[in-house]
């Protein structure tokens, strides 16, 4: 663990966008469906879209690289 720590490899860089990027997809799904304030309800599909295609994006790479076919 220490050495983890002491030297981070861009893998773990990696772990940590892919789960940030999947929690605000559910925060933003979780407040574009339930939460009806106008602004939220204007622009809530073009982020919450966008923010899908970068975690199906940033899962496949992260599967791809923990198979080793990336590096």
């Amino acid at each position: 663990m220490i050495n983890k720590i002491q030297a981070p490899r861009p893998v773990h860089f990696i772990d940590f966008f892919a789960f940030l990027v999947m929690a605000v997809v559910v925060v933003s799904g979780t407040l574009g469906r339930y939460v009806k304030t106008k602004f939220i309800r204007k622009y809530w599909r073009t982020i919450h879209t966008s923010l899908t295609i970068i975690v199906y994006f940033t899962s496949a790479f992260h599967i791809l690289e923990k198979m080793n076919f990336l590096w």
